[in-house]
This record gives structure tokens, sequence and C-alpha cells, in this order.
């Protein structure tokens, strides 16, 4: 069966006496459809050997209102039901698919071309042993339904091509099972994947680099695993020397916490809270996620991502409540808890990113219940110092759908992590644990401008161009809005 899908606005799709469906259905059956489309809102027409489905698209005014954060827009809107009809054309079988657009706005075409990549991503139909490839466009996201789009032009199919496969692979890299994606299997995948780009150099730190670079907080935490630990920083340099900027002048740092399984260590997680702790790494996945866009896309900025890699396992060797730790940054750090661990390989890799002086640095991490409880799944949590960075960020997310909320920074909850022991402790029992430890990394990025993004990237069930659950690759269009405005509005 073949099917064709037309994309439209509202006001569109009324304009004499629905002009825009003669080159799809014939007068009879353009008059079957449009009296079930007004009696009941059926935007569906099944013939013998094909199937045409009709998506209106609203288009979404700006607003200035304190809920700006959930509101659809433009983009969101057309990618969400792109996904939508993907749903629908899985239920028939369908060989071929052509997209037609009709007067769409550059948002919306975007908006369907990524959600049409988005939601041809299936993890099921992958080969096991290309589940690891560094080919990951041609073995991974290659779409299984084979589709045309016509109406928008082959560079914005191009850009949003690109934007997909960014969050396809931020998906695909929480979806591995962890025997799999393991922290030696991972940081050489990183390697071997970014080496070929342009203005693009990776460097990997393992457990030795680690100790004498005194990433002693990385290393504790990988302590009891049979594998490494590792620091993997991709550096970007794609802007030109000028008068204002050098190679050495760094726009933004990434980094991304990169637990590849948390057992919770020997503070352990009960077997169900354990279950799905391979997306633990989440954070990680959403900065390679972003990473790719970057080094493919060659903007003029330059940039730093850093993972710090770790699995938090069990053995004699573990760390343990109660040990004390120099960090790179030369605090001492008491363990409060070893499940509470996302945060001490963060707090090193800030440490590290902050020696570049960046002038804004964002991190991303599936950090803590606590914000989860606060918001939910689908919301992620924004804490920083920094008021107008934050709203930098809470708007772009707006733009891409992507929901971010602003959290408060309760200064005084920081007493909660003093310790007898150390200079501070990395965690403590009761409310507020999200905020408290925000607090603590706020402890290692010095006074540069900062934005730490609580996760929970994953969803447990389809829901828009998310087709499957699994990885949902969560934050990754919201940064690539975010760096695009940056580019285009030259914020500082």
């Amino acid at each position: 069966m073949n099917a064709r899908i037309l994309f439209c606005s509202k006001e569109e799709f009324s304009k004499n006496n629905y002009k825009v469906l003669n080159p799809f259905l014939s007068p009879k059956n353009k008059s079957i459809f449009l009296k079930a489309y007004k009696e009941n809102k059926s935007t569906y027409f099944l013939l013998k050997d094909s199937f045409f489905f009709l998506c209106l698209l609203s288009v979404h005014k700006p607003s200035n209102t304190s809920t700006d954060a959930f509101c659809s827009s433009d983009f969101s809107e057309a990618k969400n039901k792109t996904g939508d009809s993907f749903s629908h054309l899985s239920k028939l079988s369908v060989k071929k698919l052509s997209i037609f657009t009709e007067n769409l706005n550059t948002f919306q075409s975007l908006g369907v071309v990524v959600g049409a990549y988005v939601a041809s991503y299936k993890y099921k139909k992958i080969a096991f042993n290309k589940l690891l490839s560094h080919s990951m466009e041609e073995d991974c996201f290659k779409p299984n339904l084979k589709f045309t789009i016509k109406g928008i032009s082959s560079s914005l199919i191009k850009k949003g091509k690109t934007q997909a496969y960014a969050i396809n692979m931020a998906r695909h890299l929480v979806n591995l099972p962890p025997n799999i994606l393991n922290t030696d299997n991972y940081a050489n995948w990183i390697q071997e994947t970014w080496k070929g780009f342009a203005n693009t150099k990776v460097s990997v730190w393992d457990n030795k680099k680690l100790k004498k670079e005194k990433m002693n907080l990385l290393l504790a935490v990988g302590e009891a695993s049979a594998c490494s630990s590792y620091l993997v920083k991709i550096s970007y340099r794609g802007a030109k020397n000028s008068k204002t900027k050098t190679l050495n002048t760094i726009d933004v740092a990434f980094v991304g916490k990169g637990i590849v399984f948390d057992s919770g260590g020997l503070g352990i997680k009960p077997a169900g809270a354990m279950r799905l702790m391979k997306k633990d790494m989440g954070g990680s996945a959403s900065v390679l996620g972003l990473a790719y866009w970057v080094a493919n896309n060659q903007p003029s900025i330059n940039c730093d991502f850093y993972i710090p890699i770790a699995e938090n396992s069990i053995s004699g060797k573990a760390f343990r409540p109660g040990d004390v730790y120099q960090s790179r940054s030369g605090k001492l750090v008491e363990i409060h808890h070893t499940d509470a661990e996302g945060r001490l390989i963060l707090a090193d890799a800030l440490s590290l990113a902050v020696e570049s002086k960046p002038k804004k640095i964002i991190n991303i991490a599936t950090l803590t219940g606590a914000t989860r409880v606060a918001l939910g799944y689908d919301v992620g949590g924004l804490y920083s110092n920094h008021v107008a960075f934050t709203k930098e960020i809470v708007t772009s997310a707006q733009q891409s759908g992507e929901a971010l909320w602003p959290m408060p920074m309760v200064k005084k909850y920081k007493q909660q992590l003093s310790s007898n022991t150390a200079d501070i402790s990395h965690a403590a029992d009761g409310m507020a644990g999200g905020i408290r430890a925000a607090l603590f990394l706020e402890e290692f990025i010095q006074s540069c401008p900062w934005v730490h993004l609580d996760i929970y990237a994953w969803q447990n069930s389809p829901q828009g161009a998310l087709l499957e659950s699994g990885g949902s690759g969560q934050a990754v269009q919201s940064l690539i809005y975010w760096l695009e405005n940056k580019l285009v509005n030259n914020i500082n």
C-alpha cells in the first residue's frame, strides 16, 4: 500500500472550496472525505490500495505569560503531528510514503522533517552486531519506511535530518544494553566516531591519566568496576580568528553525566529501582547528540564537550559513606551516600571545564529523583546562577517543544552539606534533594554563568514523534535552538 500525507494550515485548508485536496482526491472522494471531516473531524481516507491523511497545523503566536514553557510552538506541533501520522501508518502495510506540504512556514516545515526522521527510528530493527556502530547514520538511523518530502527545500530537509539524527543518537545511546555500552566501549566509540569531523579533536583520559590529573571523585565512583573510568573531551573550534575571538576563546562548555550503569554502589538500589539504570548516562547521551549536530553543521563557535564516564558498581574496592576525597578543584569532599554518585563525577568534570575559562557552561544529568517528584518525567529542572542565561534556555526549550522549568537555588540549604571531616558533604538526607545537588555542583563552577539541567532522558510510552518507549533525547533540541539563537542574535 502507498500512503500520502498532506500538511497544511487550518486557514489554508478551507480556502477556495478546499482546493488543496484536489491533487489527492477525485471529486467524488473529496466530497466523501469532507462530509466525514465536517461530521466527526475525520482526516483519513482509505482506498483499496492507498491511504490519504490530512494533517492540519495551527499558527502559534508568541506569548509572554508565565506558562510559556508548556505552550506548543509551530515547530513542536508539526513535529509531534508528523509522529502521530507515522504511528497510524505503522498499523498499515505501507511500502511507500509521500509527504506533501502546502504553504507552511519555516518552523512548521522543519518540524515535519524532524518529526519524520525521529519517528523513523526503530531500535529493534537494528542488527545486534551494529548497535554500537561508528556509522550510525547508515546502520542505526536509516528510515525503515522510505518516504519523500515535497514542498520543502532540500537545504531545510538536510537541516531537519541532522537535528533528528542528533536526537536519535541520544535516544539510541540510552537504549543500549549496559553490557554493550560499558565504559571501555563508550569511550572508544566516542573517539572513533568523532575523529573524522573537521575542526574537531578528541582526547581520552583513562584511569592512569585521571589519577595524574587528580580527578579523584570520578575515580572513586568507578573504583569498584571491572572497567576503567574515563574523561572524554571533544573540542570543536569553528570560530575564525579575529580581534575579539581566538581559537582559545570558548563560547560554551557542555558537561554530561556518563554513568553507564548505577547499582547504587554500597548503598545498593532495590531491584526495581535498578531496572532502568542503564539510562543513567542520559546526560552524556544528550551532550553527544548536541556534539554530533555541531560537528555536522560546523557553526562559527568554539565549544568543548566533557563526558565523565564511570560505572557505579560494588566490590571490596567500592567507595564508602564517610570516605573523604580531594577533588580536582582541591576541595575535600565527604561521601554521604554512594547512590548520589552523579554529582561527584560532574564536579571533577566541571572543575576541568572552567579551567579553560568558557563564557558559559551547561551540564546535563539524570541526577535526582527529587526533581522528578517535583516536575514529573516530561519536564526538566533548570538550576542556574544566572537569570538572563536561564531565560535564554527556557525560551529555546519552548521553541523546540521541550519543557524546562527554572528551579530555585535556595542558598541556606547549603548548610545541610556541611561536614566535620571535609570542606563539604556531597549530599544530605531530607527534602529538596534536587536543590542540594545543584548547590553542590555550584561549588565547582567558580563565577562562570552556569545552567544545570536535571532530566529524566526516558519515556515510558510512545509520545508525539517518539514512537517507542526508551531513550527520549531530552534537551538536545532545546540546546540546538539555543545555539542557533546564540549565532543569530549574538548572545554572549
